[in-house]
């Protein structure tokens, strides 16, 4: 097996000659590689992926991100989210899941962070060089009971599908009908404004309440970080040649943006992703604590418009705010680990991760 270390420029030109989109099974659409070359935080020598190839065929890989973070001393200093780190099903139980990434340790010189909240993954680094330096809670708040992710992770019910069914045609949807309207009443006096690209207002707004996030935010950076060029729509998926092991594509995947107003005054700011029926929040930031009321409202105004089935956030207070407020069906929570390696010489103390730090879904 061969193990190929990408840089940004060889990304690049990996791109223009189609070296990694020749068979089937491929590390990611080229829509989120192209993506990856407008941050303009990763520097042309930066690494971007590992890659294992065996006969032409992917194997394993992992995708990195450049990235700037600043911890509680003011250090800002330049790391790398291991944001992506797959094997193929067929080899999982050989030891190239462990191969593959500490190839990419030694090609990062150990100065790298991820996410984790997999059991196996999380076995894993607590064998390792790891030290764990944020815990919290992942909520998946479901308004929905999605047929396929309850038996997926509840194999019994499936005896109990047609009462699943029968639920969701008429309590659930009842229940919905009266969120969806408590939603709409307490958003009645607010407009939004949907952005693509955030203005100088939007910016100053952001930046008085992301100066301390762990993940160092300017406006080029938020503006790529909700770009919706790198995603890639699938209409017709079954035809569709690729099968991609990462993020990036479904046949309605978008990223949405919105500035909330009252009274001609910036409130609040909203970004999410839609993928399906899944609804994963990325930015909320309000202009004040006595504005969270009617930032949730506006927020679930969107999520009952799509008819999505449920929110993935790590926001606490997001979620605390709409079980107080709403009738979700219910609410699971798994915990959430940001992780290094131990021989980075940061201080990590206290620091506090959200929803925009170290996420690229």
């Amino acid at each position: 097996m061969d193990i190929i270390s990408v840089t940004k420029k060889q990304l690049r030109e990996a791109l223009d000659l189609n070296t990694y989109w020749q068979n089937k099974e491929v590390a990611m659409p080229k829509s989120k590689a192209r993506w990856l070359l407008k941050n303009e935080r990763i520097e042309e020598d930066d690494y971007v992926a590992v890659i294992g190839l065996e006969n032409n065929d992917i194997v394993a890989y992992t995708l990195i991100i450049p990235d700037r973070i600043q911890t509680k001393d003011h250090q800002v200093s330049k790391i790398n989210w291991v944001h992506i780190w797959w094997v193929d099903s067929n080899r999982k139980d050989e030891i190239l899941g462990p191969y593959i990434f500490n190839k990419t340790v030694k090609i990062l010189n150990q100065n790298l962070l991820l996410n984790s909240y997999l059991e196996n993954t999380n076995k894993f680094f607590a064998k390792g060089p790891f030290n764990i330096i944020n815990k919290r809670l992942r909520y998946t708040i479901f308004f929905d009971l999605e047929t396929n992710i309850i038996l997926s992770r509840f194999p019994v019910f499936k005896y109990f599908k047609w009462l699943i069914i029968l639920c969701n045609k008429t309590i659930i949807k009842g229940i919905n009908y009266i969120n969806t309207k408590q939603s709409q009443k307490r958003t009645s006096l607010l407009t939004y404004e949907y952005i693509n690209k955030l203005d100088d207002e939007t910016w100053t707004f952001l930046s008085e309440r992301c100066q301390h996030d762990f993940t160092v935010k300017s406006k080029d950076y938020v503006n790529w970080h909700i770009d919706n060029s790198q995603y890639t729509q699938t209409p017709i998926p079954k035809k569709f040649k690729f099968s991609y092991s990462t993020t990036g594509f479904s046949k309605n995947i978008y990223s949405y943006t919105f500035k909330i107003i009252e009274n001609n005054e910036l409130i609040g700011f909203i970004s999410y992703i839609l993928d399906g029926f899944v609804f994963y929040l990325k930015y909320f930031l309000c202009k004040n604590d006595n504005y969270e009321e009617k930032c949730v409202a506006a927020l679930l105004e969107h999520f009952f418009k799509f008819k999505a089935s449920y929110m993935i956030t790590d926001d606490s207070k997001v979620t605390q705010l709409i079980k107080k407020q709403y009738k979700p069906v219910f609410t699971y929570q798994i915990e959430k680990k940001t992780i290094s390696h131990k021989n980075m010489d940061l201080n990590f103390e206290d620091i506090i991760v959200t929803d925009r730090d170290g996420r690229f879904h």
